[in-house]
Order: structure tokens, then C-alpha cells, then sequence
């Protein structure tokens, strides 16, 4: 694994131009953080710009929301994420249950829209996805699968968008910055009972999560691809994306739905037709998984980009 290692004055005189040429999709750049002044350490995925994922509607859809204020919702179409209206979030809060389905046929109208469309109200998550207070945690958890010797855009990627800037516990009980349930914890060695919970040390929690991806995680997406006869290529975001499925939802469930997809779907379109995949604990929050992933390393090239312009212009 490569690092490369940047002055805050090389940094200065290569302003925007700083991500133009990366030696590979696995390098890592030292930023600075206005903020505080201190430099940082971040994985620059060249594919998100090669194959202009940022002009796919489920991805622009993700990083609206992402910058959306909470007061805020969308109006989107459930299966495309074809954005229509943007409205304030209380107009549908205090509506009745039984008046919620009347108020999307209207907007059906209104639109026009073919009858059938399915349509979901989705809230801003600018609260949540706080990206410029995650920085030095992603300087952290890079340097630790580093030091697990497993790729380090997996500790960024996990860290953007499971807990972006803190730590919490879903409905399903994982827990800590990089959402580790109980048993999955316990495996790799962390403590969970009534007095600690080491799933929020955020180095213990780092290393769990790195050997867990090395020893399931990418084993098992190279075991799913390997029965589709694809080449295994496990710096390609397609790999990587599908590894994050597999954290995410389990082997088997990822499994089971990748048997529904024909093996004619091979890299990035495998990846896609997962986003509209069902299969039992692969739902929802499973087929958004990677979209969200995408969506959010995109957010952070944003931010880069924009501490290097500021940085240029004040030279």
C-alpha cells in the first residue's frame, strides 16, 4: 500500500490540481483541515470520476440528502430516486397515517405521473452526515487496516457513513463508529458486557472491523465471484462495493440475492442491479448500502477539492 506524503507547502502551490494525477486508485493524501490546521490523511478513489458516477440519479439523489437540512424532505420516485419536489418535512409530519397515501396520490396528479409510481418521502440528513468532523477518525482508522494490512478505503468508507463524527447503536444493536454487532465483536476479540464495550474505542473497534473484513468479508465476495467466473480484482470498486454488502448485510443474504442477478451482469452493473435486488434480510437499507457509499466518498473528494481551491486562492 502506497502513501503519499504532501508538505503544507507542496500543498499550497498545488492548490486544485492536487488530485489530478494520483499514482493509484489506493493512495492516500495528507488534506488540511481549516479548522484546526492539521494535515490529514484520506483514500482518493479515481473510478468515482473515470465512470461519472456522480450523474447517476440514485447517487444524486443520496448526496442531496446528505446536504439537505432535516426540516427539509424529497419527494422521490422509490425505484429510480428520480427526484420531483422538495417540500418542508412538518407538511407531511402532521398528516394523519391514513391521509399520507391520499397526499402522494395528489402529488401523482399534480405531476402527472403514471398512476403506479411508487414514491417516497425521504428526510434531509444534513445532521447526520457531518463529513468535516470525521476527517481525523478516517486519519485514524486508515492508519490502522493499514496496519492490518487490509485496505484502508474500507476504514474511510465504513467511517463516512455508518457514524459520520460519532458514535451511536442502531435497532439492530450494532454498535460504535464502525457499527459492529455483538457477536460479530466478540470474535474478534473486543469485550461487550454490562461494565465496557470496546465497540467504541475507535482503534479496538478499527482493528475488529479490519480482520473481520479480511477474514469474511473479502473472502466471501471473492467466493461469490469466483462461481460467476469473473476476474477478481480487489482494488476495483466494483470488488469494493460488494465487500461493503457483504458488511453490511451477511454473506448469505448477499449471496442469495446475487443468485437472482443472470451471470451476465458483470462488474459495476452487478453492483447496480443489486440496488433494485431483493432477497430475505437484503432489503432496502441493503440495496442503498453501496449507493450511499458512493455517494458519500463523492461528498468527501467535494470537500478536498474545496480546502485545496481556498488554499490555492489564499496563496
Amino acid at each position: 500500500m502506497k502513501y503519499v506524503g504532501i508538505t503544507l507547502l507542496a500543498l499550497i502551490g498545488l492548490g486544485a490540481s492536487l488530485w489530478a494525477q494520483p499514482k493509484s486508485n489506493k493512495d492516500l493524501i495528507e488534506v488540511v483541515v481549516l479548522k484546526d490546521t492539521l494535515l490529514q490523511k484520506v483514500v482518493r478513489d479515481i473510478e468515482l470520476d473515470k465512470d461519472k458516477w456522480d450523474l447517476l440519479p440514485e447517487i444524486r439523489f443520496w448526496r442531496k440528502v446528505m446536504k439537505l437540512e432535516p426540516e427539509l424532505c424529497i419527494l422521490n420516485n422509490a425505484k429510480t430516486r428520480e427526484m420531483y419536489q422538495i417540500f418542508p418535512t412538518i407538511l407531511y409530519d402532521t398528516l394523519p397515517d391514513e391521509k399520507k397515501p391520499i397526499f402522494k396520490d395528489s402529488l401523482i396528479k399534480i405531476l402527472d405521473l403514471d398512476p403506479k409510481t411508487p414514491l417516497y418521502v425521504t428526510y434531509g440528513k444534513q445532521n447526520y452526515y457531518k463529513f468535516d468532523k470525521i476527517l481525523s477518525d478516517i486519519n485514524e482508522g486508515i492508519h490502522y487496516f493499514h496496519d492490518e494490512q487490509v485496505d484502508p478505503w474500507y476504514a474511510q468508507t465504513i467511517l463516512l457513513i455508518e457514524s459520520p463524527g460519532f458514535s451511536r447503536t442502531s435497532p439492530t444493536g450494532a454498535r460504535g463508529r464502525f457499527q459492529l454487532m455483538k457477536s460479530v465483536a466478540i470474535r474478534q476479540g473486543l469485550k461487550v458486557n454490562s461494565q465496557v464495550d470496546e465497540r467504541e474505542d475507535l482503534e479496538k473497534s478499527a482493528r475488529a472491523a479490519a480482520n473481520y473484513m479480511k477474514q469474511v468479508c473479502i473472502p466471501q465476495a471473492k467466493r461469490m465471484l469466483l462461481r460467476r467466473r469473473h476476474t477478481i480484482d480487489e482494488s476495483s470498486l466494483a470488488f469494493r462495493l460488494l465487500v461493503m454488502h457483504i458488511y453490511h448485510a451477511g454473506a448469505s443474504n448477499v449471496s442469495g440475492a446475487l443468485r437472482q442477478i443472470p451471470y451476465s451482469y458483470k462488474e459495476m452493473e452487478l453492483i447496480k442491479k443489486l440496488w433494485h435486488t431483493s432477497y430475505r434480510g437484503f432489503r432496502n437499507a441493503s440495496q442503498n448500502y453501496s449507493q450511499i457509499a458512493v455517494a458519500a466518498l463523492l461528498e468527501l473528494n467535494e470537500i478536498v477539492e474545496d480546502q485545496c481551491s481556498i488554499l490555492c486562492l489564499a496563496k
